[in-house]
């Protein structure tokens, strides 16, 4: 009686049932086989396209490379670190306050170093220098102007100084703020653009060329892993 039922039930409505059959079905298809298929299509063509342009990046980065002249790079480096040393590099500077002072007439009596605090936001570190010199008046400010001008990037910050007549060498304390900048470790990511030198940075490295003694510049070494190697490898 129940088969019979349902029999009658489908006679008449059969044409409505598999219609609506047919469009459950394809909805189910679409929801949990075409649609899914469909994003993971996307998602690789997308991946796909990430993939050629970033191969198309390292291959223009590759040829960058491969044009550089790696001798006019260190010459240039070795110049930057005159006038920006990656340490502190005492011996090298009583060399250049002692040649500057003797252009100007001046005895260097005492030298003293001072850490000074990092400035917000600034790439280089700085420690201060505290100079007792001995020497004539009138040279005094060609000494100033020669400091804030010498290669070596550094800033006088004080200046005090005692005479007792005007034909007597005056006594100076002069305080100095001298920059050094560590050099990076890293030139930044495989996939990031290569670094290159901007048209004021040449300006400045030409200006440096011309006005620094070949004779410090050979005198730089990059810094790198020190101590005794070891004998075990």
């Amino acid at each position: 009686m129940k088969n019979y039922a349902i029999l009658l039930f489908y006679q008449k409505y059969k044409l409505i049932l598999f219609p609506l059959a047919m469009i459950s079905s394809s909805i189910i298809l679409i929801f949990f086989v075409i649609i899914p298929q469909v994003n993971r299509l996307l998602d690789t063509n997308r991946n796909i396209g990430e993939l050629n342009k970033k191969n198309a990046f390292l291959e223009t980065k590759a040829q960058e490379l491969e044009v550089l002249d790696a001798e006019d790079l260190q010459e240039k480096l070795n110049l930057a670190l005159v006038a920006l040393p990656q340490e502190t590099d005492f011996a090298n500077l009583i060399g250049v306050i002692l040649n500057l002072t003797s252009q100007s007439q001046f005895s260097l009596l005492s030298f003293q170093t001072d850490k000074v605090d990092p400035q917000a936001g600034s790439k280089s570190s700085a420690y201060g220098v505290k100079l007792g010199l001995s020497g004539p008046k009138e040279t005094l400010e060609t000494l100033l102007s020669d400091i804030e001008k010498n290669s070596r990037v550094m800033k006088v910050t004080s200046v005090e100084y005692t005479a007792v007549r005007a034909d007597e060498p005056i006594d100076v304390n002069l305080g100095i703020e001298m920059y050094y900048s560590p050099i990076p470790s890293s030139l930044g990511a495989v996939d990031t653009p290569l670094p290159k030198l901007s048209e004021k940075d040449e300006t400045i490295i030409a200006t440096l060329a011309r006005n620094v003694q070949p004779a410090l510049v050979s005198q730089i070494s990059v810094g790198g892993p020190r101590g005794k190697a070891n004998p075990f490898e």
